[in-house]
């Protein structure tokens, strides 16, 4: 599995440095950027893509600041396991909370919280979180990843928090 997706992400990382190398000599060829400066504008790009990838992908890359990581987990709904009662207890007034999702009529009730398996990181077991909804009136279920939830919510990233 890692080796499938190390081979996915080198053909993301080569088609998109492609793209960035066609457009560069385009804009080199129309005179919008001096032959003299393509190398850096090249790596500044390259740069920009790598460290948006780490946003995406931040599981296949080492030397992630803490805080950084932190916010990709909180984008990710990860969590460590170590820390997973803890955020179950921090979270607890939002079971029972009534909430609509766009585009859909129906009155959605928070469950429960639900963890699957993620990669560990760091030598730490972590956690996929989702939040569990049901429907108020015909108990149709559906669960949907935490964060996203908590950021719909106006729930902002907290980096002093154990779990992240």
């Amino acid at each position: 599995m890692r080796r499938k997706r190390d081979k996915e992400l080198m053909e993301i990382i080569n088609e998109n440095l492609t793209i960035i190398l066609d457009d560069l000599d385009k804009e080199v060829a129309d005179g919008k950027i001096a032959e003299e400066d393509r190398g850096k504008v090249y790596m500044g790009r390259a740069a920009y893509f790598i460290a948006h990838l780490s946003l995406d992908y931040p599981d296949d890359f080492e030397g992630i600041s803490e805080e950084n990581m932190k916010g990709s987990n909180f984008i990710h709904s990860t969590i460590y396991a170590e820390h997973q009662d803890a955020f179950v207890k921090y979270y607890t007034p939002l079971i029972g909370r009534k909430i609509q999702i766009e585009g859909d009529k129906r009155i959605w009730v928070l469950i429960q919280f639900h963890f699957v398996l993620a990669p560990s990181r760091d030598g730490k077991e972590r956690r996929k979180v989702y939040c569990h909804f049901r429907t108020e009136k015909a108990g149709h279920e559906k669960e949907i990843l935490c964060f996203q939830i908590f950021r719909s919510l106006g729930i902002p990233l907290q980096l002093n928090v154990p779990w992240l």
